[in-house]
């Protein structure tokens, strides 16, 4: 078993224990009804926050997650893979419907208005409330043609984005 699934057990589990958390929480009110932008969703700590936040504020109203064509994987391809990854199981088990929540938009960080289409990138700038930007490239060795338009041209553009949504509340890069 390779780290990642043994970390994504071990927030199963507790996440099992905070399934039935009381609802009206300040937090699970600041995210009622938002519109949430996720850039790098598909990655571990992606996975992280987008259960967190499902499982959490389950009255969040969308997630959009960017999602790039990747390795001969189309767009929904790698939907499925997300949502068959095992910290969904809590979330498939209790509450099957969240994945009406999730809606994948096709992009790439690297490119210009994040590679999305003008129609997907006028839909966020007029609906999103809250983006979380984690994509980037985490290996160290990258050469700089690569690492530079992922790490730095995405978060300008994120930067950009944020600007132009009329109803955001929090923009925020980890």
């Amino acid at each position: 078993m390779d780290i990642e699934t043994e970390c994504l057990k071990e927030m199963q589990f507790v996440a099992k224990g905070n399934a039935s958390q009381s609802k009206g929480t300040a937090i699970q009110e600041f995210y009622r009804d938002c519109n949430v932008f996720v850039t790098g969703g598909t990655g571990f700590m992606g996975k992280v926050l987008i259960e967190k936040l499902l499982r959490s504020c389950p009255d969040i109203e969308r997630i959009f997650i960017v999602v790039r064509p990747k390795k001969g994987k189309t767009v929904e391809e790698r939907k499925e893979k997300l949502l068959n990854c095992v910290i969904f199981d809590v979330l498939r088990a209790s509450r099957p419907e969240f994945q009406k929540q999730l809606v994948m938009v096709k992009g790439d960080c690297s490119l210009p208005k994040l590679g999305l289409s003008n129609s997907d990138y006028e839909i966020l700038i007029q609906k999103v409330n809250i983006i979380f930007h984690l994509a980037a490239t985490v290996r160290f060795d990258e050469k700089f043609n690569i690492a530079i338009p992922i790490n730095i041209g995405g978060t300008k553009e994120i930067i950009d984005l944020c600007r132009a949504c009329v109803k955001l509340k929090v923009g925020l890069h980890l």
